[in-house]
C-alpha cells in the first residue's frame, strides 16, 4: 500500500534525529575548534579567494615596535615566539574559541570573556581579523577534512544502527 507523501518529511525528520545524535555534533565542534585552534598555533590564517573558497596565508608579520614589545615583555604564551605572528603571545584568545549546540547544529564562535590584560576575545578577535590577520572560520580544504570526518560517523552511525 502505497503511504501518502505527507508523512516522508516527518519520516525523514525521525530519521535525522535517530542519526544525528548530541554525542556527534559535539565531535564535530571539537574538531571545528582544533583545526581552527592548531592552525593558527602554527602561524597560518586565511585569505578569501572568491573563485575557489578561503585559502591558508601565512599570517602578517608583527611589526618591528611589536616584536621589540615582545623582547621586553616576553611570550607568556605556549608555542609563542617573540618574532613569529601565530596570534598566541597569551593563548588567551584562542582558549577562548567554543562550540555550542543548538537543536542539530553546531555554532563555533570566540567566548566574549576578558583577559588577563582586560581586554575582551571577541573583540581582540574580531580586531585581528580585520587588521591583517584574518583566522577564525575554515579554509577550502579543512571544509573537506571536516566534511569527510562528519561522513565517516554518519557511517558509523548508520551501521550502528542497523545491527
Amino acid at each position: 500500500m502505497a503511504r501518502d507523501i505527507k508523512y516522508l518529511g516527518s519520516d525523514l525528520k525521525k530519521l535525522l534525529e535517530s542519526v544525528v545524535t548530541k554525542q556527534m555534533l559535539e565531535e564535530i565542534g571539537q574538531r571545528m575548534v582544533d583545526i581552527i585552534y592548531k592552525r593558527t598555533k602554527s602561524g597560518k590564517g586565511l585569505t578569501e579567494d572568491k573563485k575557489f573558497g578561503a585559502g591558508l596565508t601565512p599570517l602578517k608579520p608583527l611589526s618591528e615596535v611589536y616584536k621589540e614589545r615582545r623582547k621586553i615583555d616576553g611570550v607568556r604564551g605556549k608555542f609563542g615566539s617573540v618574532r613569529k605572528s601565530n596570534l598566541t603571545n597569551t593563548g588567551e584568545m584562542l582558549e577562548a574559541i567554543v562550540y555550542k549546540i543548538v537543536g542539530n547544529s553546531v555554532i563555533v564562535e570566540v567566548e566574549a570573556s576578558s583577559r588577563d590584560d582586560g581586554l575582551d576575545n571577541k573583540k581582540l578577535a574580531g580586531y585581528v581579523s580585520k587588521n591583517g590577520r584574518p583566522f577564525f572560520g575554515l579554509a577550502s580544504t579543512e571544509e573537506k577534512i571536516l566534511d569527510s570526518f562528519i561522513r565517516r560517523l554518519i557511517r558509523e552511525r548508520l551501521r550502528e544502527l542497523n545491527r
